[in-house]
């Protein structure tokens, strides 16, 4: 909607994307989160995907269900959380995001809108693991109206998540 172009902060993503994996982008309610991705992702031509986050990602197999959809034009279906495979996640989910990951081409961004909204008390561990098998030449954004949670810490440690906050996004 013709939204005006943040030269600076389309600057600040490009040197973010170049050393980090994750970029948080956090504000409150309205502050142009959403924009601003969508908006840098127009003016910097590159394949993306666009995850719109909300409470029914909290079940495992919904969330891995609707990623495999965003890639399932890129060969062979990405596997199911069958019910055999439930009772292991976590090695389930690793297998899955190097699998989901390797079929995207170098440059692409996947935003997960409204992240927020995701249920960290109960399915934390998939989105750190998420944002942990990010290979290079993939960046993700986050956008979220809250910092992001203590469990992602490490990767913030490690260098692997950065962040943009509301007094970055002030105009």
């Amino acid at each position: 909607h013709e939204a005006v172009p943040r030269t600076r902060l389309f600057a600040q993503l490009d040197a973010l994307r170049q050393s980090h994996a994750v970029v948080w982008v956090a504000s409150p309610p309205g502050a142009g989160k959403t924009t601003l991705a969508a908006s840098y992702l127009a003016a910097r031509p590159s394949h993306s995907i666009w995850c719109q986050i909300d409470q029914g990602d909290a079940d495992p197999a919904s969330f891995f269900f609707f990623l495999s959809e965003a890639v399932r034009d890129t060969g062979p279906a990405l596997p199911w959380l069958a019910p055999e495979l439930s009772g292991n996640v976590t090695r389930f989910a690793h297998l899955f995001f190097r699998d989901f990951y390797a079929r995207l081409p170098p440059g692409t961004v996947v935003v997960f809108d409204n992240i927020h909204e995701f249920d960290w008390s109960g399915s934390g561990e998939l989105m750190e693991i998420a944002f942990s098998e990010v290979p290079e030449g993939v960046t993700v954004f986050a956008l979220s109206r809250d910092a992001a949670p203590a469990r992602l810490a490490r990767l913030e440690l490690n260098g692997r998540l950065a962040t943009l906050g509301w007094s970055d996004l002030r105009l």
